[in-house]
């Protein structure tokens, strides 16, 4: 977004910060992409006052994040009305920031002009000054005349920022706010310190009133009435007239600079005042803000030449050298064509604005997109020139080709028809082609008459003789509309100070809002009930501290509003409707007593009960979350498992066994036997794979005969005389003889006969009599009904490797069988 701006403040230069969020809104105001996204949110053109709190309420909801429509209770939103529900937010968030900035942007311009008439007074009377002391008279009795011009039914607070700023204080504290935001985090605090910390530089201007009223009140207060010189304590009084003459009695170029800026603010905030009920779009107000500065800007450096530059610095607030450094790079160093340029600037509508000789009205017009496709012309027939000329023609000498003739072809060349070409012609049209495109003949014929008109002196009155004259007037021309652009919106910067600090407001409560909730689940995690009030009762003091801050900032606000205001922040839903579920829903105050709303209106803004009511509605909702998503999440593992289970159910131990040997004895035609063989790997799958079998069989009904195991009934062969509950010799039995029957089966086919089920028993059998003659199997084991551990570590192993001894010896037959072996 700073790509935006010729002349960049810090913040600006540096991509990604938004500290100041006067220059962070602005930036957003003059992105194109955030004006594509606004004009689908507004409806044509809108009051000026109105465009700037549509705006507002446009970058809390996009980049803010602010929700004020919960959808816990509606659920997601879908795709096709996801526009519609912003607009609607935004409307919400804009009636929101109108309650809470009532009139506060037209009391700011008052005291905006009133600062700059009291500067260029100031500098008028008190700087020519005979004395020190008569210095000091002069400055006290005009700070009393100017501060008391604010009037009394204004916000208290606009005396307190006309004497931030005419200090110097504002400025000062608002650099050094800025140093600190982007200095390194303290990653070493608590939560309990993190969340309790004063976090000034999230709400730069917020801190700078609360400072201000910290340093003419003596501590940081709600301000009940407007102060006076004569309410102040006199060594208060004294400091702030000193402060007032080392900012502005400085040297007599600086007096100068201050005086001629302030003049100048003082005519644009009048402008602007002018415009409040008229309607704009940002394009327009972008449009018609930038006439009138560079108009105005334009008269101011040529009556004052030799400080233009520094008017630029001052005006925009940046360090000294900044504009003019930055505009000498783009072909602007003289104020003189810095006046002329932002004159010529303040009439150019865009691409349609024609441009002719200021002395010779009848000459023809351009406008400005013709006279670029003229300069693009003249580019392109030069470069086709030298190309021609220097290296093709210079490669083809190098060839032996007559250089009398080479010389003889220049770029006429190319307006003939290919066909008609001859000899030498057609060798240099091919080397030039090789080098870059060609235009057709009669496109270059109309290049050719682009560069005559030109070096016949056509613009000749206008500067231009050649294709770097148009370049270098275009770049100063599009430098000039820059500028205007910065200048138009510098200016408007410090009328939306008062919308800053509603903005403030809300990023505030978000922030504040981030780390409660990882203090939360400290609190959730402790089992000391002690431990859990003493944090609780940390976040009431700190709702109350946010509380009775939001009172100082914006003091007209009642205490409903407020306890509203949090309560919607907290729950992200509208004002309206949190101030309707205060009033009609039971406070946790009366929890166990009776069921009563908190009687807001009856209190005072910082009681207690209102941060208790507001912060344990929040507390309550977190934890009925918190016990919700506990619950949904152990359900959803009750609901893995009996997946898992029903999937294990559902999958046969064998069929692992099965695949294997009808794939390998596939393969072995053509890959011969190396990889396929049975390896200990095997062995260890085939051995749980068998434990399982057992474990999931046993007792279950199974014909003694054949081996079957039906889920349910009676065995398709024998009937349901053989039918028994099978124990562990049997389901060991029956994984052994289906073992080697399907090997049997992948190796010959069909035609294979099946092992018998009294053959698998004698080898299990034979193999578990082995097991006790070695002692790894004790005679006292009960072998129908084993433990376990006798089958997953010592059965198990020996069957799984019998199995894979089979496996391996059908593979070497199978290998023979193909002439592999």
């Amino acid at each position: 977004m700073s790509s935006n701006w010729l002349v960049k403040t810090r913040q600006m230069s540096e991509a990604g910060k938004e500290i100041f969020l006067g220059e962070a809104l602005v930036t957003h105001m003059r992105s194109s992409r955030d004006r594509q996204l606004f004009r689908r949110r507004i409806d044509g053109e809108v009051p000026l006052e109105d465009l700037i709190r549509e705006f507002a309420a446009f970058y809390l909801h996009t980049y803010q994040g602010t929700i004020v429509i919960s959808y816990e209770d509606t659920g997601s939103v879908p795709a096709e009305e996801k526009e519609k529900v912003a607009k609607d937010e935004q409307s919400l968030l804009r009636e929101e920031i109108k309650l809470i900035l009532d009139r506060r942007f037209n009391e700011g311009l008052f005291t905006l002009k009133t600062i700059s008439e009291f500067v260029v007074r100031f500098c008028n009377e008190c700087t020519t000054a005979a004395t020190d002391e008569t210095v000091r008279t002069q400055a006290s009795e005009l700070i009393k005349e100017y501060l008391t011009k604010i009037p009394s039914e204004f916000s208290p607070n606009c005396r307190i920022d006309f004497l931030n700023e005419i200090t110097g204080w504002a400025n000062e504290w608002r650099e050094e706010l800025y140093i600190k935001a982007s200095g390194l985090k303290e990653s070493s605090l608590s939560l309990i310190d993190e969340l309790t910390r004063p976090h000034d530089q999230e709400i730069v201007e917020i801190s700078v009133l609360k400072r201000g009223i910290n340093q003419v009140i003596g501590e940081t207060v709600y301000l009940r009435s407007q102060i006076t010189p004569t309410s102040l304590d006199p060594e208060i009084w004294e400091k702030i007239v000193d402060t007032v003459i080392k900012n502005l009695c400085k040297g007599s170029i600086e007096t100068i600079v201050a005086k001629t800026v302030h003049a100048l603010k003082r005519e644009i905030l009048e402008f602007i005042e002018d415009k409040l009920k008229t309607p704009y779009t940002i394009e327009k107000l972008e449009t018609e803000l930038g006439t009138f500065v560079a108009e105005r800007f334009s008269e101011v450096i040529m009556e004052n030449q030799q400080i233009a530059f520094d008017i630029l610095d001052f005006f925009t607030q940046t360090p000294a050298g900044t504009s003019q450094s930055t505009l000498s790079r783009n072909g602007v160093r003289s104020a003189e064509s810095l006046a002329e340029g932002l004159l010529k600037a303040s009439t150019d509508i865009g691409a349609e604005t024609e441009v002719k000789p200021e002395d010779q009205p009848d000459a023809p017009a351009f406008t400005k997109e013709e006279l670029e496709r003229l300069e693009r012309s003249i580019k392109r027939i030069d470069k086709l020139e030298r190309t021609l000329e220097k290296p093709v023609k210079g490669m083809l000498k190098a060839r032996g080709l007559r250089a009398s003739e080479l010389d003889k072809i220049d770029i006429t060349l190319l307006t003939k028809d290919p066909t008609s070409l001859l000899g030498m012609e057609i060798q240099v049209l091919e080397a030039l082609k090789k080098k870059m495109r060609v235009p057709s003949p009669d496109e270059v014929k109309k290049l050719l008459e682009a560069r005559e008109l030109v070096k016949s002196g056509a613009l000749k009155s206008m500067g231009v003789s050649s294709a770097s004259d148009m370049s270098q007037q275009r770049i100063a021309g599009e430098t000039m509309i820059a500028l205007r652009n910065d200048l138009a919106w510098y200016s408007f910067i410090p009328t939306l100070h008062p919308v800053v600090r509603v903005v403030e407001t809300y990023h505030r409560s978000k922030q504040d809002l981030l780390r409660t909730k990882a203090l939360l689940k400290s609190i959730y995690e402790d089992a000391d009930t002690h431990l859990q009030n003493l944090r609780e009762e940390i976040l009431i003091d700190l709702m109350q501290e946010r509380i009775y801050e939001m009172k100082t900032v914006h003091p007209h606000l009642q205490t409903a509003s407020i306890s509203a205001w949090f309560h919607a922040r907290l729950s992200n839903r509208d004002i309206d409707h949190a101030d309707n579920l205060l009033r009609t829903t039971p406070s946790p105050l009366f929890t166990g007593v009776l069921e009563k709303p908190l009687n807001v209106d009856k209190l005072e803004f910082n009681n207690y009960t209102i941060a208790f009511d507001v912060m344990q509605r929040f507390l309550k909702r977190e934890r009925v979350k918190k016990m919700e998503k506990e619950e949904a999440a152990v359900q959803a593992k009750i609901e893995e498992e009996l997946i898992a289970e029903r999937k294990r159910a559902s999958l046969s131990p064998l069929i692992w066994i099965y695949t294997k040997s009808h794939t390998v004895f596939r393969a072995i035609g053509r890959v011969g036997t190396k990889g396929l063989e049975w390896t200990a790997t095997d062995d260890a799958k085939c051995a749980n794979l068998l434990a399982y079998y057992v474990k999931m069989h046993r007792d279950r009904p199974f014909c003694r005969v054949c081996g079957s195991t039906p889920k349910e009934g009676d065995c398709e062969t024998h009937g349901k005389g053989h039918m028994v509950n099978a124990d562990d010799i049997d389901n060991l039995s029956v994984f052994v003889q289906r073992a080697i029957s399907d090997i049997k089966d992948g190796l010959i086919g069909p035609t294979a006969t099946p092992m018998t089920l009294e053959e698998a028993r004698r080898i299990v059998r034979r193999e578990i009599n082995g097991l006790r003659r070695k002692g790894k199997l004790s005679s006292k084991t009960n072998i129908s009904s084993m433990m376990p551990g006798d089958i997953n570590y010592i059965v198990g192993p020996v069957i799984a490797k019998l199995i894979g001894k089979y496996f391996n010896e059908s593979l070497v037959y199978a290998a023979r069988r193909v002439d592999f072996a």
